[in-house]
């Protein structure tokens, strides 16, 4: 056992008196199998399950509590889904873009780069976009665990029918990638149906994103104020009663500052959506020296491994010196981070263009033999964009999913969490709008204009909310009041 970080939940350890539990982000709770007695307060304490209290948390000892196998079950399931989505997407842009007769990387459909790019972010739109219907009936009527068996059929479903398509290549290249994705997906229920009695099925208990989208409606008709939109004001001034509270209404503009911040990653998503369309096709434009031209995204997988550790110490690091390193910069980072990449390949990209034999037509030219051949540049020179933006990711990603949360009133995390799903809807709607510049020989341009928007993003996000991190405490206090007083009147309730 070690030591516990700043925003796990703690709870008093049953077997060692003096010592305080990390069991996960809110405050938890644990029976104690005898009485023991507080070395704080010099009171018993009994065998109920019970919140450390602030006190305990300030002056014991805090150790980490050991991962429940459920969680490791739901980790396995996940996992084996996520190789299921990846291994899906990662041949796409080859099968969509390059003709079945093309001699330099495989292919099916010879729809050209454009119309491919188009059609995968039109995807990333839909599942993005989906989650969020799915998201309200699980909460309302049918349960998170049966909502996430009926996804995983359903995604089985998906795998499969990617067989039949396949079978228009007439050769066994992309079938087999999704015969695999499938027993992957396989795994997955297998794993949630042999456990499934280790899991907490949680029953539906309501949404409050509709809701919000009354309050919002309420608050259009009443001035464009939100504060004009609670319950106080409605009776006063247009005599009529609404089915929220005041405090609704509070919660939900402090969620709409954690909107705010997540909207900001706009530009984000659609630099991160670049990895799996238009730097596979930049990679087909290279020498590949015998790698498929879509593995080469498979390293930024392996650079978060190797990085996440390092900027795991550097937060240690930065943290032992109390030198504040908030959310806000850390998004501020993973935006400039992926401004570099962006510029990077577009560095790469010149380089293309500069080489023959087809130059700024690459595979285009009578001189590439029918697409045989690709411009004389080492493709291994287009691995340090996936190293750069996996260091985007991790500050960004974690970084969002952490303030979606943690900022979020109890109310309105749903909601938050939403409004991430909207924004990566948004930034796959831009790939869309951006696709018709994605082809030779614009993207040299294009790769330039989004580092240039993203380091612009960079600059003003953190002009515009750097405020925020002097007060991140204060604001994660006040979701933790939250909590409590929620717990306290569901246990009034029960009573």
């Amino acid at each position: 056992m070690g030591a516990v970080d700043s925003v796990s939940g703690t709870t008093v350890d049953k077997e060692r008196t003096g010592e305080v539990t990390s069991k996960s982000n809110l405050h938890t709770l644990v029976a104690d199998t005898e009485k023991t007695v507080s070395p704080i307060a010099g009171e018993a304490i009994d065998d109920q399950p019970r919140d450390a209290t602030e006190e305990e948390i300030k002056a014991l000892r805090h150790v980490n509590d050991r991962i429940p196998i459920a969680a490791w079950i739901v980790i396995l399931a996940g996992a084996a889904e996520r190789a299921t989505y990846f291994g899906i997407i990662a041949p796409w842009q080859n099968y969509m873009q390059n003709a079945r007769e093309s001699n330099g990387t495989p292919g099916a459909l010879g729809l050209g780069q454009s119309t491919a790019t188009n059609i995968f972010n039109a995807f990333f739109l839909f599942s993005f976009l989906t989650p969020m219907l799915f998201a309200l009936l699980s909460d309302l009527y049918i349960g998170r665990y049966k909502s996430l068996m009926a996804g995983l059929a359903f995604t089985n479903v998906a795998a499969l029918s990617t067989i039949i398509t396949t079978f228009l290549e007439k050769e066994v290249d992309f079938w087999a990638a999704y015969t695999l994705c499938t027993a992957c997906l396989c795994i997955s229920i297998v794993v949630l149906v042999l456990w499934a009695g280790r899991l907490v099925k949680v029953e539906p208990q309501g949404n409050n994103l509709p809701q919000a989208v009354e309050v919002a409606l309420c608050a259009v008709g009443s001035g464009w104020k939100l504060e004009n939109a609670k319950h106080s004001y409605q009776i006063v001034h247009s005599g009529k009663t609404v089915p929220w509270s005041d405090k609704f209404v509070d919660e939900l503009k402090r969620g709409l500052l954690a909107c705010r911040v997540i909207l900001s990653y706009l530009i984000f998503y659609l630099v991160i959506n670049q990895m799996f369309n238009n730097l596979v096709s930049q990679a087909g434009q290279m020498d590949l020296r015998g790698v498929p031209n879509d593995m080469i995204q498979a390293f930024s997988g392996v650079a978060c491994v190797l990085i996440g550790p390092l900027i795991q110490y550097l937060y240690n690091f930065l943290a032992h010196r109390k030198i504040l390193f908030g959310p806000i910069a850390r998004i501020a980072v993973a935006f400039f981070f992926c401004g570099g990449a962006m510029a990077y390949a577009a560095g790469v990209q010149d380089l293309i263009y500069a080489t023959g034999p087809c130059y700024d037509r690459p595979r285009a030219c009578p001189a590439s033999e029918n697409g045989k051949l690709p411009n004389d540049i080492n493709v291994w020179v287009q691995i340090p964009v996936y190293f750069i933006l996996a260091v985007g990711e991790i500050f960004g990603f974690v970084t969002a999913s952490e303030y979606a949360y943690s900022k979020a009133p109890p109310n309105m995390k749903t909601i938050v969490q939403a409004f991430v799903q909207l924004t990566a809807c948004a930034g796959s709607a831009l790939g869309m709008a951006l696709s018709p510049v994605a082809k030779d020989p614009d993207l040299l341009v294009m790769y330039a204009c989004l580092a240039g928007v993203m380091v612009l993003s960079a600059a003003l996000f953190y002009w515009k909310f750097s405020k925020y991190d002097k007060v991140d405490e204060e604001l994660n206090q006040m979701n933790v009041q939250d909590e409590d007083d929620r717990a306290s009147r569901e246990d009034n309730s029960r009573c």
